[in-house]
């Protein structure tokens, strides 16, 4: 694998998250930036046009932006945005049934913008990426897929709209889902077959700056009747949490990032619901987390994290005032016509590390406990490790050629390892990048970087070959001295399905 250099600002795409799913026709490549403004004292600004070029080929680049996110001081926003149509020159290209786009790399970052309008890059202590997910396919599908989000979250006025406390706590179809997603989507696939649609994004989250999606020549994440794109958002307004300024590069990461359960939640541990709903995802720790009675794997000792960080949250105790953030989201992309050379790709199941071996589901998230008192700090360091298949959703003895894998882990890690269980081999270990300034993508205090590994024609190596059964191990490592609440150690990897012919 070959450690790639950052050509722009990037973000996760496709993997073994089982929030991600990828399918569809396309070959793309593309920058994710979330355009920020304060609204105070400023001009607000307009739903920005989505442009783009062109070329004879089937290839070139354009650019979307979402509507506006605005966020108060510490509030979390945590759902799909209205669909964006992708510029009409671009479509156009591919509206026969014959003529696919295929994204080849793409990037996330945050901007904003003076009171002239020029942009610039806005650091993790002012806005902080959780996740994001992000859909494209058809107009029809974009709008039957956002509609069908509205039905389930709070814009409909149902109480409880992730899960309903029902004891066995089954689902709801949830497309803003770390952990349902690609469940849902083959859910609404089987009652719609009409739908395209491509999936990709997920798990990446304060690193999306220095974490390129650069494909090998020959892959890429097929999308059929690109029209337009459906964001779904996590984003935390940070602001005024820690000693950073934009002229000084002091102070530690921000205590929100873990996503602290304020009082103002309410466990209600007799029927296992917080603020009267079945916690989202609900807690299901491997037997590993279980037997060490890990905080995070029940009610009753959890503390902060993905389940107390829903949409409309206010993560302080006491939240402070100060004005509005304005977010938009602003998608860049490169791409390509596919050609009968060009290999698909898709996210496959593996790994978490909270997960247990034959599933595809996991807890997501997990605490990190202080070490004992006492405990040199160089030996304050806490190990994660399981064993697990490499796609679920795959008969077992599927060939599939593993063409990225992306660690996705928080601040406060020290690395995770990707091991073939079967011949213990390291396949990949992220590389972890740490901020030392106030500049943006280099935020001290803050994990600001994990580069991926890659495989495919040379120079790159090539891809391992290796059936859906496959096992394989993740070790994540993580700095004790103090509690971390709400971490995740996992891989956002992406494969191709070998077709038969290929064997031949």
């Amino acid at each position: 694998p070959v450690w790639l250099k950052p050509f722009f600002c990037s973000h996760a795409l496709g993997g073994n998250n089982p929030m991600v799913a990828l399918s569809g026709v396309l070959a793309i490549s593309s920058a994710f930036a979330l355009v920020i403004q304060t609204t105070a004292g400023a001009a607000r600004h307009p739903q920005r046009a989505s442009v783009g070029s062109a070329s004879g080929d089937g290839s070139g680049s354009f650019v979307v932006y979402t509507e506006a996110v605005t966020l108060q001081p510490s509030e979390v926003h945590n759902r799909a945005r209205p669909a964006t149509p992708i510029p009409q020159s671009v479509a156009e290209q591919f509206h026969s049934d014959d003529d696919v786009m295929v994204v080849t790399s793409y990037d996330f970052d945050i901007v904003s913008f003076d009171e002239m309008g020029n942009e610039f890059p806005v650091p993790l202590y002012d806005v902080y990426n959780h996740h994001y997910i992000l859909y494209m396919g058809s107009n029809l599908s974009m709008a039957k897929l956002y509609n069908h989000s509205r039905g389930v979250d709070p814009l409909s006025g149902k109480h409880c709209w992730h899960f309903e406390p029902n004891g066995l706590v089954q689902p709801s179809c949830r497309l803003d889902s770390m952990s349902g997603a690609a469940r849902c989507l083959s859910e609404l696939k089987k009652k719609d077959p009409d739908l395209q649609y491509s999936s990709f994004g997920g798990a990446s989250g304060a690193e999306f700056r220095n974490n390129p999606h650069d494909y090998g020549e020959d892959f890429g994440i097929f999308i059929e009747k690109p029209e337009a794109l459906l964001p779904v958002l996590h984003l935390i307004n940070t602001r005024n949490t820690t000693a950073h300024s934009h002229d000084a590069g002091h102070g530690g990461h921000s205590s929100l990032l873990q996503c602290p359960c304020t009082s103002r939640r309410h466990f209600n541990l007799s029927n296992n619901t917080i603020d009267g709903c079945a916690p989202a995802p609900p807690f299901r720790c491997n037997s590993w987390f279980e037997a060490s009675k890990n905080p995070a794997c029940q009610l009753s000792t959890y503390k902060g994290g993905y389940r107390c960080c829903e949409n409309g949250v206010f993560l302080q105790e006491v939240p402070q005032p100060g004005a509005p953030i304005e977010v938009y989201g602003k998608i860049s992309f490169t791409y390509k016509r596919a050609t009968r050379s060009t290999m698909k790709i898709t996210g496959v199941s593996c790994c978490d590390v909270t997960a247990s071996q034959d599933q595809g589901v996991a807890n997501i998230e997990y605490t990190i406990p202080k070490c004992a008192e006492g405990t040199p700090p160089e030996q304050c360091v806490h190990v994660a490790t399981n064993v697990q298949v490499l796609d679920v959703q795959q008969h077992p003895d599927t060939l599939i050629d593993l063409v990225y894998a992306a660690g996705h882990v928080h601040t406060g890690a020290i690395r995770i390892e990707l091991i073939d269980e079967e011949t213990g081999q390291l396949l990949c270990e992220a590389k972890l990048f740490y901020g030392s300034s106030a500049t943006a993508g280099d935020e001290s205090g803050y994990l600001a970087g994990i580069y991926p590994c890659v495989w495919g024609a040379p120079p790159l190596q090539a891809p391992p070959r290796m059936r859906a059964g496959h096992l394989l191990r993740t070790v994540a490592y993580y700095n004790a001295t103090e509690q971390i609440n709400g971490v995740m150690s996992l891989w956002l990897m992406s494969g191709s399905v070998v077709e038969p012919s290929i064997l031949v």
